[in-house]
């Protein structure tokens, strides 16, 4: 992800410098079992096709 300063910041509650440049595990940064939460949510939601209308 990349975010804004102030998304960073919003987001992470932790100040964009003090992660610019640097490869972080976002479960470090977001708690423990935040990956494997997101990886199965993504995996279990609908597909885009699913959302769009066909005219």
């Amino acid at each position: 992800m990349e975010f804004t300063p102030l998304g960073a910041y919003t987001c992470l509650g932790v100040p964009m410098h003090h992660l610019a440049n640097t490869l972080v595990d976002p479960d470090a940064v977001l708690g423990r079992g935040w990956t494997a939460t997101v990886t199965g949510r993504l995996a279990a939601a609908p597909g885009l096709g699913s959302t769009l209308r066909r005219s």
